[in-house]
């Protein structure tokens, strides 16, 4: 099975791991399945009634349900997201910047809120 996520530029010369690649790809998509969802949510009718004829779970099926389309139009090419961002990761990567995912990253400490300050009246 061909994987559209990656460009055919991607496996000539790339200095980046296979397995750095292949996590560039996940979390791309991952990314356009979050933005594909977003879109999903927007678009859905308020009344929920309508797209599941109501019931005791409905709020939480419907979020299911609207998470699961999202991945599968992800899985399927989605809207060319995952694709580009993939592409400029990859690009960075090559360059060595640092494209590690938030979860990576260390925040300097004086750009967290301090919660114990209290805000003005």
């Amino acid at each position: 099975m061909v994987n559209i996520l990656t460009p055919i530029s991607a496996n000539l010369g790339s200095t980046v791991p296979a397995e750095v690649k292949a996590k560039l790809q996940q979390k791309s998509q991952e990314f356009e399945a979050f933005y594909i969802y977003q879109f999903i949510n927007l678009t859905m009718p308020k009344n929920e009634s309508k797209v599941m004829n109501g019931g005791a779970g409905e709020e939480m099926f419907s979020h299911h349900l609207q998470e699961q389309l999202a991945n599968n139009i992800a899985q399927t090419g989605g809207f060319g997201i995952a694709k580009q961002v993939y592409a400029e990761l990859l690009r960075k990567q090559e360059q060595g910047q640092n494209t590690a995912l938030p979860s990576q990253q260390t925040i300097p400490e004086s750009a967290l809120i301090n919660t114990q300050t209290q805000l003005p009246k």
